[in-house]
């Protein structure tokens, strides 16, 4: 239990954010409707502070060793995770930070099939990068028996697997899955997850009212099909890996970078995920009139393909610690873009 005396005025803690209580420990009465006198440990709270990222110095802006690092973490992440599919790396590297969602498909199962299926290997390796991040193995029986927003319960509030902290990489993998029904709940569960994806927001039950809160999880989906059994991503994938790849690796297998160099992956990571970046005139014209020549060819392209594509090229220039966004990132993001749809071909 937790004695808080601090005003917070007008900045109070936000839902989902992680907070540090120093104060003075003891054990007082719980006051509750019982006969029962329980003491329980409480916390007289002296201040609070939200923890923040240990973000390390990063280089300021784009530099040749800042291209050849990514390059570095890309094939890290292709040869030890995805069977050496460097697009699918790619995109997974920069979708991790930010949304939109992505679902890399065609991922394969364990050549051994078992009641547990092992984790797969970009689980490990993605954890070893993101600050905060969570698998969740998705089962019809998970959905249906595990509540996956916040409900309320007589006096007290229990969690849902979706009340996560802001910043969170979420991995969903859909190996577990297998034929059956789901239940209302399941359904419910299914829903949760496509609201948080579309509008970053979650609701929280209470027994007469329901509340959203705004939330900032990142979504991957590794799927078997062409896409996703129950969700709708922003963008598919499809994985390409060789055919001596395994995906599913123990963690005791997989070939690790120095520590100074993860630790610069890290860094760089970090830096992306909180720096910022502007598009000048120039390459804000060129950008509108590539869309104006792609329109022409193909009338199906709309202003939402336009706005995906801005904010892939966003991600990856922040990925490269550009302050400001080149022509050259558009291109290389229009390629990157290129590639991904032949694969869906």
């Amino acid at each position: 239990m937790f004695q808080i005396y601090e005003n917070f005025g007008n900045n109070p803690p936000k839902m989902n954010d992680v907070l540090d209580f120093v104060g003075i420990l003891t054990h007082e009465p719980l006051h509750a409707e019982t006969d029962v006198i329980l003491n329980v440990p409480t916390l007289h709270v002296l201040f609070t502070r939200p923890q923040k990222l240990d973000v390390l110095p990063t280089p300021g802006f784009h530099t040749t060793a800042t291209e050849a690092l990514q390059k570095e973490l890309v094939s890290w992440i292709a040869e030890e995770a995805l069977g050496g599919d460097q697009d699918a790396a790619e995109q997974s590297r920069i979708r991790s930070l930010n949304p939109p969602s992505l679902a890399l498909s065609h991922f394969p199962p364990p050549s051994s099939p078992s009641l547990e299926p092992p984790p797969p290997t970009i689980s490990h390796v993605l954890s070893l990068l993101l600050p905060t991040f969570v698998t969740l193995p998705l089962s019809l029986e998970l959905l249906n028996t595990t509540p996956f927003v916040p409900e309320s319960s007589e006096e007290d509030l229990s969690s849902g697997v979706l009340q996560l902290s802001s910043g969170t990489t979420l991995l969903i993998t859909e190996t577990n899955v297998r034929e059956g029904q789901l239940v209302e709940k399941g359904v419910m569960n299914v829903m949760a997850i496509q609201d948080v994806m579309e509008s970053q927001t979650l609701s929280y039950k209470f027994p007469f009212s329901q509340f959203s809160f705004p939330t900032d999880i990142q979504f991957i989906v590794l799927s078997e099909g062409k896409k996703s059994v129950f969700l709708k991503t922003d963008v598919t994938v499809p994985l390409r890996p060789s055919g001596s790849s395994n995906l599913y690796k123990p963690n005791s297998q997989v070939v690790l970078p120095s520590l100074e160099k993860l630790a610069s992956f890290r860094r760089l990571i970090l830096g992306a995920r909180f720096g910022k970046i502007e598009v000048g005139q120039q390459t804000s014209e060129h950008i509108q009139q590539d869309f104006v020549e792609e329109r022409k060819s193909d009338k199906s392209i709309s202003s939402d393909h336009l706005k995906l594509s801005i904010t892939t090229t966003r991600l990856l220039g922040l990925t490269l610690l550009e302050k400001e966004l080149t022509i050259e990132t558009w291109k290389r993001s229009k390629a990157l873009e290129a590639r991904r749809k032949a694969r869906l071909d």
